[in-house]
């Protein structure tokens, strides 16, 4: 399992050293765009998003929690293999997701989707062959530090049903109140990322608890 930090809850006044440290700790970095209107918090900008991805050579998931994610996409200057996830519930139909997912393809980077906890998975099935990265919210968005909902889990098998219908091979990931306790949880459901902060920035050794995770994930 790769475990991507999410860079939300890190100190952004030392978030170089912060990158510097954990390059050689991580498989790559969760960043959290939050507009104040998809969800009622305000994260970083894309000025902020280009200077973290010329700060590491980690990929990314940008984790688009905005409205009109579209509006983003040309603003943001990722390395090939970097992944933009956008929301479903930021949509308005099927036709609108797959325009964004074009437009992800086209500058060469990986399309994901993210699903909030109340959202049911068979309303992706239209839009899944065209996917690389399926992000399945285990807390509701906008808030670090909230409780893992264990519910969520039931959704994957489902997806996975999905997926073997129409040969799509995405990567699944989970995002939200993975620690130590629910680490084994995620763990017995095959997924193959997970954005985690509090468990690991919250703790008085960012870099051991990284350590840490990664030795439960074996």
């Amino acid at each position: 399992m790769h475990i991507y930090p999410s860079l939300i809850s890190s100190n952004v006044l030392t978030l170089e050293k912060t990158l510097q440290q954990f390059d050689r700790l991580c498989n790559g970095y969760h960043l959290d765009v939050m507009d104040d209107h998809f969800v009622p918090n305000l994260t970083w900008g894309p000025t902020f998003i280009n200077a973290i991805r010329q700060a590491t050579p980690l990929p990314l998931h940008v984790h688009l929690m905005v409205d009109n994610p579209e509006m983003w996409l040309n603003r943001l200057k990722l390395h090939d293999g970097d992944t933009i996830i956008f929301h479903y519930e930021a949509v308005s139909n099927d036709a609108h997701a797959k325009r964004i997912i074009d437009l992800i393809k086209a500058s060469r980077l990986l399309a994901g989707l993210a699903i909030n906890p109340n959202t049911a998975p068979e309303k992706i099935h239209p839009i899944l062959a065209n996917l690389e990265m399926i992000l399945l919210m285990t807390v509701y968005p906008g808030f670090s530090g909230q409780s893992f909902i264990p519910d969520v889990l039931n959704k994957i098998a489902t997806i996975r049903k999905m997926q073997q219908l129409v040969g799509n091979h995405a990567t699944m990931c989970l995002d939200g109140g993975i620690n130590m306790d629910t680490m084994p949880l995620v763990r017995k459901h095959q997924v193959q990322h997970v954005a985690i902060a509090t468990a690991i920035f919250g703790q008085p050794d960012p870099a051991d608890a990284i350590k840490q995770l990664y030795s439960s994930n074996n």
